[in-house]
Parts: structure tokens; C-alpha cells; sequence
């Protein structure tokens, strides 16, 4: 909410986004929710933000950016983000490679954790929102857990198989089925 006087009185203008917004529909096209405020030089303003949700929220940091070192602050911040996808990708790709070439399945399995990491990745981001769906927000809204919770399970799926957990660690083994069905149960829900 940002005053803006008009007459003997104040009113104030809001600007509404969240994740349940359409990308199309932000007034600065980011991954993040930006805010535009025009402020006239010199002029004190206080503004007001509401935050309202039905999950969990962490707000480290509220930014005041020029439009310029936004842009520059993104471009930078979009690079890193685009290396750290590559690299995964990358990985997709060698254990896929791998799994074709040796045909042995714990390629196979670290190449599906790998693609579950990558789009966890990609939708916790918010490029998932910005790049795949961005006219659908309840998909980017869902995946989010969805992805999180699949993700975990393929993880936790993967990692008993290459640590041979019923083999050395048999009390822990009958531990993980209980695990993966949570993790399922929470996609399931998610999802729903």
C-alpha cells in the first residue's frame, strides 16, 4: 500500500502479487515479486506491506532497487542460476550417457534423481513460473510441494539402493518404506 494524497485526506494505492498471480499479470516481469514504487525526488514515503498466506514464509529481505541495478542485479542472478541448471543437466546427461553405454541401473536412478532435482529446482526458483507456465499459477503454486516431495522420494529411493541399506544398515532399511510412503502421501497431496 503506497499513499497517495489526493485533497484534504490521504488514500492509498495497493498492488497485489503472490505466487496464486498470474506471471503475465506482474507489473515487472521477474521471478521474484517486484514491487514497481515511483517515488518523486526528496519526497519522504512510507508504504506498507501486507503479507498474507497459507503456508509456510520466509521474508529475509525487503530490496529497494533502481531499475537499472535491478536489471543488473537479475542478469548476474540469472546467470548463476543458469549455471547451477546446466551443471544438473549435465549430470542428466553423462548418467544417462552412462546407463546406455554400461546398462547398469544406478545411472538410471541418479539420472530420474537428477531430473527431479532439476525441475524442483527450476520451480522453487521461480523460472517455472516465469519460463513454463506463466498464465497458470495453481500449476506453479502445486508443483512446488509436489515437486519437493517427489523429489525426496526418488532421492530417498536412490540413495538406498546405492548405500545397500538393507544389506548393512537392516534396522534403518525397514525405516525407509514408512519414509517413501510419506513422501508419496505428500506428492499425492500436493498435487490434489
Amino acid at each position: 500500500y503506497v499513499p497517495s494524497p489526493h485533497g484534504r485526506g490521504t488514500s492509498f494505492r495497493s498492488l497485489q502479487l503472490g505466487d496464486r498471480f498470474p506471471y503475465t499479470e506482474r507489473p515487472i516481469p521477474h521471478r521474484l515479486l517486484v514491487f514497481p514504487l515511483h517515488l518523486a525526488d526528496a519526497q519522504r514515503v512510507t508504504a506498507y506491506m501486507r503479507i498474507q498466506t497459507s503456508s509456510t514464509m520466509l521474508v529475509e529481505t525487503l530490496n529497494l532497487w533502481q531499475e537499472r541495478g535491478l536489471f543488473a542485479a537479475t542478469q548476474l542472478e540469472t546467470a548463476i542460476y543458469g549455471l547451477v541448471f546446466g551443471l544438473i543437466a549435465l549430470g542428466v546427461l553423462s548418467n544417462l550417457v552412462f546407463w546406455l553405454w554400461l546398462r547398469e541401473g544406478v545411472y538410471r536412478s541418479y539420472t530420474v534423481y537428477l531430473v527431479a532435482l532439476l525441475i524442483l529446482s527450476l520451480v522453487n526458483s521461480g523460472f517455472a513460473s516465469q519460463w513454463v507456465w506463466p498464465q497458470l499459477p495453481q500449476v506453479a503454486d502445486r508443483s512446488v510441494g509436489f515437486m519437493a516431495a517427489l523429489t525426496y522420494f526418488i532421492g530417498v529411493s536412490f540413495f538406498d539402493r546405492v548405500l545397500s541399506l538393507r544389506q548393512y544398515v537392516p534396522f534403518l532399511w525397514r525405516v525407509i518404506p514408512f519414509i517413501l510412503l510419506i513422501y508419496a502421501a505428500g506428492a499425492l497431496a500436493a498435487a490434489v
